[in-house]
């Protein structure tokens, strides 16, 4: 999977162990080599 994403290995297994957050570029490249969506953006505040 980190090959697919463009990512270093250890990048991943630190993100997955949760040792690390990723930045958003990873992020981007993690979401494209899965096609799918990690993160759905900021949550908006209902009561305003």
């Amino acid at each position: 999977m980190a090959a697919a994403a463009g990512i270093h290995h250890v990048t991943l297994l630190r993100v997955l162990a949760g040792d690390s957050w990723p930045d958003i570029a990873t992020l981007a490249r993690l979401e494209i080599a899965l096609d799918a969506n990690l993160w759905h953006g900021p949550r908006r505040d209902e009561t305003q």
